[in-house]
């Protein structure tokens, strides 16, 4: 779980640093706004990246829970 805060709050961070950075470079407000929207845009790409690869593995880790729970089940109702 740690792992996770921490790509999210490096997205997070590195999101306000492209912002703040664009904000105070001396462009034309037309250039900072295509930069902005650039940069959200890639923003947008990582997170879509990072939570699949989250929901992948969520999945994995929960069908390899369910294997030994249907095992241990169906052995208590071979028991009765």
């Amino acid at each position: 779980m740690a792992k996770g805060k921490w790509a999210i709050g490096a997205l997070v961070g590195a999101a306000a640093g492209i912002v703040v950075g664009l904000l105070t470079a001396p462009k034309s407000g037309k250039k900072t706004r295509k930069d902005i929207e650039k940069a959200a845009k890639n923003v947008k790409k990582d997170i879509v990246k990072k939570t699949t690869a989250v929901q992948k593995k969520a999945v994995s880790v929960s069908n390899k829970a369910i294997k030994p729970v249907k095992k241990a089940t169906t052995n208590v109702a071979k028991k009765k």
